[in-house]
């Protein structure tokens, strides 16, 4: 919340990912007051978010969409935020990789295409969030 310019209460996020992690994730975002979307592969995932109050993506077709949000958490083990999802991000966006190793991030913090005002936080800022999202991570 502290990297973020505006309150998380009416914010647009996009969380990548529908597993453990991710309805967790999404769960507290929606309930925080966050304007959030799922982007899942599968259509069953998609419809669990719709049911909980998400907007659904299917991840394919992110291209072209990624300008509109202002927080983007992957939460996806394969490289889904590829150079060219990355260069469509406004230079405000916070962007958190939780997903196990790989990550689903072909930036590093220092190298986004964005511009360097894009914020990226690595696996490793799991350190600073609550236990419950620590063990979910782990587990997923």
């Amino acid at each position: 919340m502290e990297e973020l310019p505006i309150t998380l209460h009416g914010c647009r996020a996009m969380v990548l990912g529908y597993g453990r992690l991710g309805k967790l994730v999404a769960h507290r975002l929606h309930a925080l007051g966050a304007r959030v979307t799922v982007a899942a592969r599968k259509w069953s995932d998609l419809v669990w978010a719709e049911a909980y109050g998400c907007c659904a993506e299917q991840i394919s077709t992110l291209d072209g969409w990624l300008c509109s949000y202002d927080l983007l958490i992957n939460t996806v083990p394969a490289r889904v935020l590829n150079e060219d999802r990355l260069a469509e991000l406004r230079p405000d966006t916070l962007v958190i990789d939780l997903a196990s190793k790989p990550g689903g991030a072909e930036c590093g913090f220092a190298r986004c295409p964005a511009g360097p005002s894009v914020k990226f936080f690595p696996r490793n800022f799991l350190q600073g969030l609550p236990t419950c999202a620590i063990i979910a991570a782990k587990w997923s």
